[in-house]
């Protein structure tokens, strides 16, 4: 081998290297971004909020539990200031008013191109609501919320900022009642956000004591390049997702579980 491809091939391992550490990198500025999105939802910073999404992006796009979905800066700066920020101010000015979200579980995919990624959260914490916000003597109700979220990722202007997100609640529930007693909130219908009834909503189905819990969201696989995969928020679950709890999908042999391994990672040998 030649001097001049010895250095090529030195060129190539170097730019590897370096995609890797990039990738390396970006898990904790995708977290860094998902975390302040939280602290500046708490406490009620909506120009903040809006700092951690691509805003200039074609896509952007958010949906929060069965508010349904608000698409481009445009029906961000709905959701979040003319939404949420005239809601709060509506019933007291945040007075009495609590909520926090702490994520946990973090499952951050970057892609192998490094220009976008897919993440997944839990959340579980506690938030303060009113029976009827439009009565300014109703007392606030202590309630609980889990559930998770599911985003896309894109670097924009050199940042990692939210290009898609999902807040999906599993449960909403009074604080001083079993959770297993909470009636789902299929009939929600929030009076004081704009354009509710049109907006277009993907899937959220909260626990049920009646009903088979469903398999979503899904982790996200490792994926090459945003070209050619799906959105991890904002879309439907279809028939090969198989959300669906089935016994067969647990019927299986030792054997059959090694034959299904092989097929899904070659063995290598030792490392």
């Amino acid at each position: 081998m030649g001097q001049e491809e010895r250095l090529e091939l030195l060129e190539k391992e170097l730019e590897a290297v370096k995609l890797q550490l990039a990738r390396a990198q970006a898990v904790t500025e995708i977290a860094n971004t998902m975390a302040r999105y939280n602290y500046y939802h708490s406490g009620g910073r909506q120009r903040d909020c809006l700092d951690q999404f691509a805003m200039r992006t074609p896509g952007v796009a958010i949906e929060i539990a069965m508010w349904g979905q608000y698409h481009e800066a445009e029906g961000l700066y709905e959701n979040y200031v003319e939404g949420i920020a005239k809601h709060e101010q509506s019933i007291g000015a945040r007075k009495g008013w609590y909520c926090e979200h702490p994520i946990y579980n973090p499952l951050i995919e970057v892609a192998a191109d490094c220009k976008t990624a897919k993440a997944e959260w839990q959340t579980f914490g506690p938030e303060t609501a009113k029976e009827h916000p439009e009565d300014p003597d109703c007392p606030f109700d202590p309630n609980w919320m889990y559930g998770k979220y599911q985003a896309d990722f894109i670097v924009e202007n050199g940042h990692w900022k939210i290009w898609h997100l999902q807040i999906m609640p599993d449960i909403m529930c009074p604080t001083c009642k079993p959770f297993t007693e909470q009636r789902p909130h299929d009939d929600f219908v929030p009076t004081d956000m704009p354009g509710f009834a049109e907006r277009q909503k993907s899937f959220c189905e909260e626990y049920d004591v009646n009903k088979v819990r469903k398999f979503w969201p899904q982790p996200p696989e490792p994926y090459e390049t945003f070209e050619g995969s799906r959105k991890h928020a904002l879309h439907k679950p279809t028939a090969e997702d198989k959300i669906e709890y089935t016994f067969e999908q647990n019927d299986f042999t030792l054997e059959e579980y090694f034959v299904y391994l092989e097929e899904k990672d070659p063995w290598k040998g030792d490392n």
